[in-house]
């Protein structure tokens, strides 16, 4: 089931793995085994699908992110 990112979810100690937000952009976060975290964006654009990096958290706060994603996917839409 798809669930919203959160800051306090991402203040916490996090499993590895790959959390996606459900805001619809393709934003996820991956956490790695180490517990850094970092931000990407899968997007569709010429179709082809693109993983885009987006900086690592928390230097790239989840507002910040989300924000990010947003103005890539408008983008890639308007081509």
């Amino acid at each position: 089931m798809p669930k919203r990112l959160t800051a306090q979810l991402l203040n916490t100690s996090m499993a590895a793995g790959r959390y996606y937000d459900d805001s619809g952009t393709g934003l996820h976060i991956y956490v790695r085994k180490s517990g850094s975290k970092s931000w990407s964006q899968k997007i569709r654009f010429g179709g082809k699908q693109i993983e885009l990096g987006l900086g690592n958290y928390p230097m790239v706060s989840l507002a910040e992110a989300r924000r990010i994603a947003a103005e890539n996917k408008a983008l890639a839409q308007r081509g």
